[in-house]
Formats: structure tokens, C-alpha cells, sequence
């Protein structure tokens, strides 16, 4: 379902790369499990990343699926 959304968040211009998944059952302790759906944005930048924060197509995304989800965590680095 959230999945299908990620598409249309590739077409946002500062988006270099994208993707999504769903998490991995493991037996190892360091695994974090705890999500249905896991998805990743590469941008060139910080600047890229605000500019992905406003663009329309992510708040009709956020819009769209927010009342999917209970909680979002988000890991940002660079």
C-alpha cells in the first residue's frame, strides 16, 4: 500500500535514489524488525533533503498514507 506512494516520491527532483522494503525477520538481536515498511531517499545534500521536505508530491505522500502508519521514525546523516 505505502509502497505504491514511494513511485511518485521519485519523481521529486531532488531525489537521487529511492526505495522501499519490508523488514527482515532475523534471529540476531541487532536487527530492528519493528517496522512494516522501511524507506530510503538519497539526495545531493542538505539542501536536496529540504528541498524534498516541501515539495508537493511528498505532502500529498504524506497526506495520502499518514494515516497508515502510528509512528515515523526517520535517520537522517551525511
Amino acid at each position: 500500500m505505502i509502497r505504491d506512494g514511494v513511485e511518485s516520491l521519485g519523481r521529486i527532483a531532488s531525489v537521487r535514489y529511492i526505495w522501499a522494503g519490508t523488514a527482515v525477520e532475523s534471529s540476531r538481536d541487532i536487527v530492528d524488525s519493528s517496522f512494516d515498511v522501511g524507506l530510503c531517499a538519497v539526495f545531493d545534500g542538505r539542501e536536496g533533503h529540504d528541498c524534498y521536505q516541501v515539495d508537493p508530491l511528498h505532502q500529498e505522500f504524506v497526506r495520502k498514507y499518514s494515516q497508515h502508519w502510528e509512528r515515523v521514525r526517520v535517520y537522517d546523516f551525511e
